[in-house]
């Protein structure tokens, strides 16, 4: 569309023309722009991959690295990763989403996760099936990688009481004993509310 449109002038007020449009026509409302973000990111990259990325950094509580992602995106959309377009997505996204000393890729404003909440994550069922998904990929992980402290999180979200009961009834150790615990009293704590 921009491309059709005439522009007056030299070269430079052009380019401001255009990128004076482009600001024009951008939401006003920062959900709406996030939403509008994610839309132009599935026009490059596909919906399901796009879903699946930020849905599963959304959903984790510290976010994921790129080797969890890659192993966990391609089981969602039954895709092949493609790195690359992981990469660009990344460069894309810009100072939205920023990696944390861990290596864990995160959003930097709280606003875009409630976005992909919204927009990815609104169906509970399908929500709940990817917390249970989250659960059996972290039980698998080996004990002395941290992201397994997100087990009983997942385990909660997924309303599967029975696998959470039997997850902490296991001999855990301590570190993860006391994680689960505290992601229990949270929970309990949320649900009152």
């Amino acid at each position: 569309a921009y491309a059709d449109k005439e522009y007056k002038g030299d070269s430079e007020s052009k380019l401001f023309q255009l990128l004076l449009d482009k600001a024009t026509n951008m939401p006003a409302v920062v959900e709406e722009l996030y939403q509008w973000i994610f839309k132009r990111l599935e026009k490059v990259f596909g919906k399901s991959f796009v879903k699946s990325c930020l849905g599963l950094i959304a959903i984790g509580r510290k976010g994921w690295g790129e080797r969890e992602l890659e192993v966990l995106v391609p089981e969602i959309t039954k895709e092949k990763w493609v790195a690359l377009n992981w990469a660009a997505m990344r460069r894309l996204l810009r100072a939205h989403l920023v990696q944390s000393d861990t290596g864990l890729w995160r959003f930097f404003h709280a606003q875009m996760g409630r976005s992909v909440y919204k927009y990815y994550l609104a169906d509970e069922i399908e929500k709940e099936a990817l917390h249970l998904q989250l659960s059996n990929y972290l039980q698998n992980l080996s004990r002395d990688n941290s992201l397994r402290y997100e087990i009983m999180y997942h385990l909660l979200g997924s309303k599967n009481v029975a696998k959470a009961a039997s997850y902490y009834s296991q001999k855990l150790d301590e570190k993860e004993n006391n994680e689960a615990t505290e992601t229990i009293g949270a929970y309990i704590i949320t649900s009152a509310d």
